[in-house]
């Protein structure tokens, strides 16, 4: 259970990789816009969540919360955390009230990432260094939110942003998990 941490956040960088460069836009699009483009890359997208968020919710119903005896409140925002992963992933943001959904849904995911962060840099379960890095990385994303937060859904260089605020989360998880 312990190794299905990284797999889950390997094939999803992977697939996003993958992404960006098989259905091209630019670096002011996210990963989503990128992958509502075409209906092949929706398909592909979905397809990539559907595999990388079973993995992550094993890794952490199965072996992290219980391996750092992790409070309640942390599978909860897990759980709410993966279920709006999903329904990003499977609500394209093409136009309509689908692109209200899928961004509520996405800032819903992302924003579940700064309590997690928090609640490790807070449990004594965890060294010094990863509970250090787990309020810098709690920190980096709060200031992301807060000064970075589109003006009407644009942001120039918001697929190197999302990418930042996406990596210091999984940066910290893959700390805690190998580096005690």
């Amino acid at each position: 259970m312990k190794n299905l941490g990284i797999i889950s956040i390997a094939v999803i960088w992977a697939g996003l990789i993958f992404l960006i460069r098989k259905w091209k836009g630019n670096v002011s699009m996210t990963f989503s816009q990128h992958a509502a483009q075409y209906r092949s890359s929706q398909i592909y997208y979905f397809i990539l969540f559907l595999i990388g968020v079973p993995l992550s919710t094993l890794f952490m119903y199965g072996w992290f919360i219980p391996n750092f005896h992790l409070p309640f409140l942390f599978g909860l925002v897990v759980a709410v955390c993966m279920f709006s992963m999903m329904v990003a992933a499977t609500v394209a943001e093409t136009k309509g009230r689908k692109v209200k959904v899928h961004r509520f849904a996405a800032f819903l995911m992302a924003t579940c990432f700064v309590p997690l962060l928090i609640l490790i840099a807070l449990s004594t379960h965890f060294s010094i260094a990863v509970r250090v890095l787990a309020g810098l990385s709690a920190a980096y994303q709060v200031v992301g939110i807060v000064l970075f937060i589109p003006v009407k859904g644009y942001h120039p260089k918001v697929l190197p942003l999302q990418a930042s605020y996406i990596a210091v989360f999984h940066i910290t998880i893959l700390a805690a998990t190998y580096l005690r």
